[in-house]
Formats: C-alpha cells, structure tokens, sequence
C-alpha cells in the first residue's frame, strides 16, 4: 500500500516564501538603493561607510540565498549573525547621510535594512519580526533626534517616512505569517485525510481478508453439512461425532478470531475447550506467561493441533499454553481410544505427537522471529 505524504510541507512553503523575500530585499538593495548610494556617495561622511553598510546588507542577502534557493532553512547561527550585521550596517549607513536628509531617498539603509530581517526572520513568530523591524525603526529615530537638525515640520514628515515604510513591512510580515499558519494548518488537514483514507484501505484489505477466511472456514464444513443433511453420514459412528466436534471447534475459533481481546491465543484455545466441554469432556486449561501479539496464521497453525486432538479424546484433557519471551508453546494430553492418530502439521511450527497406552500427547511449537 503506498504511503500517503501531504506535499507541500510546511518547511517547503516557509522556502517559496523565503525566495519571495529574497527576489525582493535583492530588487530593493541592488536596483534601488544601488542607485541610491551611487547618486549621494560624495555627500556621505565619511563614504566608506555608506559602502561598507551596503557590502554587509549585501553580503547577508546573498549569503542567505545560498540556503532559500536549495530549499533550506536557514542556519539559526546564521540568522543571528545576519540579524546583528543589519542591525549595525543600517545604524552605520544611518550616521554617514547627510543630517538633513534623513529618511530622505539618501537615507536608503532604513528603508533597505527591513527587508533582509524578513527574509532571516522568515520562521520567526510575529511578536519576534515586528520586535525587529521596530527597534531598526526606533534606532533610526534616536539617530535622527540626536544628530539631524529638529524641525517640527522636518520631524512630522520623518514620522510620515518611518510609518510609511514600518507599516508596509509590518504588512508583510503579518502576510507571511498568517501564510504560514494557514499552511501548517492546510499540512495537518492533509496529515489527518492521509491517516483517514489509510485507515479505510487497512480496514477495507482486513475485510477482505477476513471474508476470505471465513469463506473458507465456512467451504469446509459444507461437506460435513451436506452430509448430515441427506444422512448419508451416519450421526452414530464415532468418526461422524469426531468430525462434527471439530467442525464446531473450528467455526467457534472462527467467531473467537473477530473478538477484540488482549489475549487472542488464549481467547481462541479457550472456545475450542468450551466446545469440547459441551461436548461431555473434562477439559483443563492453564495459560503461562504474558499475553503476546501472534499473527492469526500462527494462531490457527497453533490450535489446529488441538482441536483435532480434542474432537478425537475422550473421558479428560489437559491444554496448556505456554509463552516465553521467544516461543509459544501449544500442548494437550487427553485420553483416547485410538492408537494412530494424523494430527495436521503447519509450516513454521515444530510438532511432537505421541500415543502411548491410550494417552495422546500433542505438543505445537512457535519460535519468534526477530522481525515479528
């Protein structure tokens, strides 16, 4: 049966939106704030500066596309390091423009620096990216008040500015995790249908199974049946009752295999004696060792023995069952009137049978293998 995975995972949607973010920090550093940067770079105090904020935003765009583009998430020591490095390029970047251009298009680092922090910060909660975006804003402004010339009117538009762009990130990031949750949410639906249908498909091949089987418990008493029914078995011969008995300890195990118990061998060896109890025979049972899962072919391979033994005893009979941690064992010693008998031998299991002075002795035997 073909295993049912739920594709795409979570990890794999958190990836495409991680490219997203990538295709876009890399538009806004390299078609925009490269401009940007080429247009003021003598204005800059001192220049370098303004350069070397540019190399390390740039540096952790790319470097963080060497994970997103394989589908990767990123390394949590990577995103601490990234998180730190724009932190201090925006603040550097920040004090080399021009003071009465703040939050101006010379001013490209705070705009710029919001995008690489959603794309480190991409599996973050959302308290953890709007933290983010809000302390870049917040050291901006600090810088702003402490070194730019104050203005009511110069600081009600660098308000306009910082909202406009905080607000537009914070947009996004609130996208990209509602994204997220309603995929993990869409993953665990799949998780749950999968499980659904490969319930069904278990229990509809059990079914099918168990029908076949009682198909054929049920297409062998058909003879005994039949013959019963137009007599032409006679109901008086020892071999008739002794066939009918196990007949009737058969289809008993039957109706005992679909009874849902923690001991299933014992359950089903405990209808087989009931059986033989009505049938007027003193019947012991004595269950050793902790209850086991034995697969129901063992299980029949097991009684069979001693339902034959049962439909063929007479006066008593001692059933024993006796589980260790790497077999199971399976005896009956009863009386009986035959010398010779033909007990059914299954393969995998060791049989040992003996009749002695009128006592049979039937001993099955299950070895368990490691992979069972």
């Amino acid at each position: 049966m073909a295993a049912l995975t739920p594709k795409p995972s979570v990890e794999q949607y958190a990836g495409g939106l991680r490219i997203i973010l990538l295709v876009v920090a890399a538009f806004v550093q390299f078609a925009l704030s490269s401009r940007a940067l080429a247009t003021w770079l003598p204005h800059y105090r001192p220049a370098w500066v303004a350069v070397t904020a540019f190399v390390v935003i740039a540096a952790v765009t790319l470097g963080s596309g060497w994970w997103v583009l394989r589908l990767r998430p990123l390394p949590p020591a990577f995103t601490v390091v990234g998180t730190v490095a724009i932190f201090v390029a925006s603040s550097g970047g920040s004090l080399a423009v021009p003071r009465d251009r703040f939050f101006e298009d010379a001013h490209w680092t705070f705009g710029l620096a919001g995008w690489p922090l959603l794309l480190l910060l991409t599996t973050c909660t959302l308290p953890t990216v709007a933290v983010a975006l809000g302390a870049n804003a917040a050291i901006n402004l600090v810088l702003y008040v402490l070194i730019a010339p104050f203005t009511a009117a110069a600081f009600a538009a660098a308000g306009t500015a910082v909202s406009s762009v905080l607000g537009f990130q914070l947009a996004v990031a609130i996208a990209v995790h509602f994204s997220r949750v309603r995929a993990a949410m869409a993953a665990e639906l799949a998780v749950q249908r999968a499980g659904l249908i490969t319930d069904k498909l278990i229990a509809e091949d059990l079914e099918r199974r168990n029908r076949s089987r009682r198909a054929d418990q049920l297409g062998g008493a058909l003879p005994l049946l039949v013959g019963l029914a137009d007599q032409t078995l006679d109901v008086e011969a020892e071999q008739s009752r002794q066939l009918c008995a196990l007949g009737a300890a058969r289809l008993r195990r039957l109706l005992a295999e679909g009874d849902s118990v923690s001991d299933s061998l014992g359950h089903e060896l405990a209808a087989c004696v009931d059986v033989a109890q009505r049938n007027g025979l003193v019947v012991e049972l004595r269950i050793s060792g902790p209850a086991q899962a034995v697969p129901v072919e063992v299980r029949r391979a097991l009684t069979e023995p001693v339902m034959t033994a049962l439909a063929m005893a007479v006066n008593t009979a001692h059933v024993t069952l006796l589980r260790t941690a790497g077999t199971t064992r399976v005896a009956i010693v009863a009386g009986t009137s035959r010398e010779h008998l033909t007990i059914p031998h299954s393969t995998g299991i060791e049989m040992t049978s003996s009749t002695e002075d009128g006592t049979l002795w039937v001993e099955a035997l299950w070895r368990r293998q490691p992979n069972d």
